[in-house]
């Protein structure tokens, strides 16, 4: 008489062999198993509906290598705000062209001061200021959309005249007529905006303050204040055509401490870190 006890004992291995054999596959396989950190880190982020990607990064993946070195932006306010932040100064960004390498961004009202409709920046900001000294950040301003404005704020040197308000402190004659701010000038003072590099300099001009800070090409004297509230715009000098074949081979980009480019592969065998493309062989 034959026992049927063992054959069902092994009808029961056998059938069950194909979960165990997935569980082992699972847990030893080493391509499954084993996701790089920083594949996952930098993953693409939004914030107030801007996509974060390559060379920016946000501030919560910071140590991944996710962008390029002090490109960092910061989400605030509910995912409502989105903050550049240079070694001085803070900008909110409104948009982001990757294709065009721009990033459009206005001062942070925390920097502004004047009263009423004449509100300015109470410091200066040049490009030199907003990239930094020690390992400036790769920014220029936009060509053609971007103008830099030198302000004079509360002035008793009058619109036009001679002697020592001259044009450049020399005693000639001068007429800053068409400079005049009018939301930031009265009876008895007034204000100046020079745009671009034509400025007299602090030496020809008696006034409270004066700054410099970039402002939109299509701002003029007339719409100064406002238009301080409105963006302005700037490229990056960071090469992203090489985060091309990344993202194309399904990896995903980003850069080491000094700027070096690299590859993330969700493979982590494939971790070396300055691949150009993840191999799917």
């Amino acid at each position: 008489m034959i026992s049927t006890g063992g054959w069902v004992s092994s009808a029961r291995i056998i059938q069950g062999a194909p979960f165990f054999f997935f569980v082992f596959c699972f847990f030893f396989n080493p391509v499954l198993s084993a996701t790089n950190p920083n594949y996952t880190a930098c993953a693409p982020q939004t914030c107030d509906g801007i996509l974060i990607q390559y060379p920016f990064s946000l501030s919560s993946q910071s140590g991944s290598g996710c962008g390029y070195p002090g490109l960092n932006l910061l989400c605030l306010d509910n995912n409502q705000t989105l903050l550049l932040q240079t070694p001085t100064l803070n900008f909110t960004v409104s948009g982001i062209d990757y294709s065009a390498r721009s990033i459009d961004v206005a001062i942070d009202p925390m920097y502004m001061e004047g009263p009423g409709n004449c509100r300015y920046p109470r410091k200066n900001m040049t490009l030199e200021d907003i990239k930094g000294t020690t390992d400036p950040l790769p920014f220029i301003f936009t060509n053609g959309a971007t103008i830099q404005v030198t302000f004079f704020y509360n002035c008793s040197t009058p619109s036009s005249g001679s002697g020592s308000g001259g044009y450049s402190g020399d005693g000639g004659v001068y007429d800053f007529t068409v400079n005049v701010v009018p939301s930031c000038s009265a009876a008895a003072s007034r204000s100046y905006a020079f745009f671009g590099a034509d400025s007299p300099g602090t030496v020809a001009m008696n006034c409270q303050s004066s700054v410099i800070f970039p402002v939109s090409a299509s701002s003029t004297v007339n719409n100064l204040a406002s238009t301080l509230s409105d963006s302005f715009s700037m490229n990056w000098t960071v090469d992203t055509t090489i985060c091309r074949g990344c993202s194309g081979s399904d990896g995903r980009c980003g850069s080491d401490s000094k700027g070096n480019f690299m590859c993330f592969c969700q493979d982590d065998s494939q971790n070396d870190s300055h691949l150009a493309t993840c191999n799917h062989s």
